[in-house]
């Protein structure tokens, strides 16, 4: 048994359908079609063909549906109603949206957008939900296959990839010590000799710009202890005489407790991006979302 082509159904011949079902008469449909009834005849023998079915038998003045176009009319409602939400969307409400948005970051971008990213979602768009994963290094695989929605990260996506980056913030970083354990090392002597922390995520570089900043002077420095975040390392440090140079904002976040001095080297600040699929360019949920994480940004 040949199946239809259902790809060679439009929606004009779908309205014609219904229409002839739903007035009995292939002039009425022509009238409200805003066509000459020849032109619906046409069409009408058109479908007899692609559908292998006679549709509608003449009675009296009008016609009457095969049992095959009575079968047809919920199905045929239905991808009207869908091709009329494609051609026509409604305008976005986020007092009713109730998707999950998911946002992929490491803690220093947790820290500072998260919180408050979380309690605006929750004002506008009660019935919402939002998730954070964690951020794997140069990974934006997720992006790809919509499992995530934006991506903060200090890093550039691969050109020509169909992603879009946009700059979110600069930071400058400080030098974190518990005050309590030691003196905050103020010269470059002072800061070598001290036993440092450090964050190093998930296949990231070995070498990251401070270390880099050093060699530059013929210096390095003693890594007494790595850590997977800043969570994990601000509670390391407490009660220790570490050092970590990290960004200053999280003097509020993970490595609140800690006293804080300049760096006795130059750094440069380091950019944060907000990243996406170029396929949510027009979303109208998705822009919503990407202004909310702005105007958190526009608040710090």
């Amino acid at each position: 048994m040949n199946e239809t082509d259902y790809l060679s159904l439009d929606g004009k011949s779908l309205k014609l359908l219904q229409l002839i079902y739903r007035t009995g008469s292939v002039s009425a449909a022509a009238v409200q079609l805003g066509v000459n009834q020849s032109t619906v005849s046409h069409n009408l023998e058109r479908l007899r063909r692609l559908l292998n079915d006679q549709l509608f038998i003449k009675s009296g003045r009008g016609v009457v549906a095969s049992a095959k176009v009575e079968a047809m009319q919920d199905a045929i409602e239905e991808v009207l109603a869908g091709l009329e939400r494609v051609a026509n969307p409604q305008p976005f409400d986020p007092q009713s949206c109730q998707r999950e948005f998911t946002l992929a970051a490491n803690d220093f971008e947790h820290d500072i957008v998260v919180p408050r990213l979380f309690r605006l979602l929750a004002q506008e768009a009660p019935l919402a939900q939002l998730r954070t994963i964690i951020s794997q290094t140069a990974d934006f695989d997720p992006l790809y296959a919509s499992q995530i929605d934006v991506v903060l990260t200090p890093l550039k996506p691969p050109a020509s990839t169909g992603l879009v980056s946009q700059h979110l913030l600069s930071e400058t970083f400080a030098l974190y010590y518990d005050s309590s354990v030691r003196d905050a090392p103020l010269d470059l002597p002072s800061f070598i000799r001290s036993k440092h922390a450090r964050v190093k995520f998930e296949n990231g570089p070995s070498a990251g710009m401070i270390d880099k900043g050093l060699a530059a002077l013929g210096e390095s420095r003693h890594i007494a202890y790595t850590a997977p975040n800043f969570a994990a390392l601000g509670a390391v440090m407490r009660d220790s005489d570490l050092v970590a140079v990290c960004p200053s904002r999280l003097a509020h976040g993970s490595m609140y407790g800690l006293s804080i001095c300049a760096l006795p080297i130059t750094l440069d600040p380091i950019d944060f991006k907000m990243i996406w699929h170029v396929k949510y360019r027009q979303s109208a949920e998705h822009i919503w979302f990407r202004g909310l994480i702005k105007s958190v940004i526009e608040d710090l």
